[in-house]
């Protein structure tokens, strides 16, 4: 099951009643609901009202998130706003306009980055991979928080000084020893914790993590563990 967001999707349809809507077809120049929905699962915001024949409303009107239950069938599961006192709309026959749409309901559930936030799900971000050539490692902070690094065979390998490192970021890159280990040293922008620059382990295969704390564009605190492996 997917929420669905897209743009210009916009079909006609006779349905009467509170039940669901048969939909009749895309408007000229809309796309139908079957072009991004999959049934049986995929809900949408939405937004139906009714017509007459020269494409006025009526009055009828209805806001809500549904389900495209079947082909062509958007199901009304929770109606948010109507011209029914907000309760789900007995439509009269004619001809309705059905619109996937941005409700106000679906914008005030949306996060306020510049305020306080309470998730109820995991937020995850993805791992961008770094790579190694000539022995550096580059690494942009704008691209990620959270990186992997899998260390090349034998040769030394150097954690260059970060671009776009932006006070007060934090993250962890995942390092990944080689069968047959190297090293790994680090640019001057990069200061440890303890002030004592760690090595990382030297096992084969073995997994070590950085942590770290960006201070400034020049001043990135961090710390290694080992995992207790040597």
């Amino acid at each position: 099951m997917a929420l669905i967001i897209a743009d210009r999707i916009k079909e006609t349809s006779t349905s009467t009643g509170t039940g669901a809507f048969i939909l009749a077809g895309a408007v000229l120049g809309f796309k139908s609901f079957a072009s991004r929905c999959t049934s049986p699962s995929d809900t949408c915001y939405y937004t139906i009202q009714g017509v007459d024949g020269s494409g006025n409303p009526t009055g009828e009107w209805e806001t809500g998130k549904a389900t495209y239950s079947a082909a062509n069938t958007l199901t009304r599961t929770t109606v948010t706003a109507s011209s029914n006192a907000d309760a789900a709309v007995s439509f009269s026959a004619g001809t309705k306009q059905v619109w996937l749409d941005m409700t106000a309901s679906q914008i005030a559930s949306l996060a306020v980055l510049t305020a306080v936030q309470t998730w109820a799900a995991a937020q995850i971000g993805g791992v961008t991979p770094l790579t190694v050539a000539s022995n550096l490692v580059a690494v942009n902070l704008a691209a990620a928080n959270n990186f992997s690094l899998a260390l090349q065979a034998t040769t030394g390998q150097t954690l260059s000084n970060p671009t776009g490192a932006v006070a007060g970021q934090s993250g962890q890159i995942a390092l990944l020893q080689n069968a047959a280990p190297s090293t790994l040293a680090f640019g001057s922008n990069w200061i440890p914790f303890d002030g004592a620059t760690p090595t990382v382990s030297i096992t084969a295969s073995a997994r070590n993590l950085i942590s770290y704390y960006v201070v400034s564009a020049t001043e990135i605190w961090f710390s290694l563990n080992k995992h207790g492996v040597a």
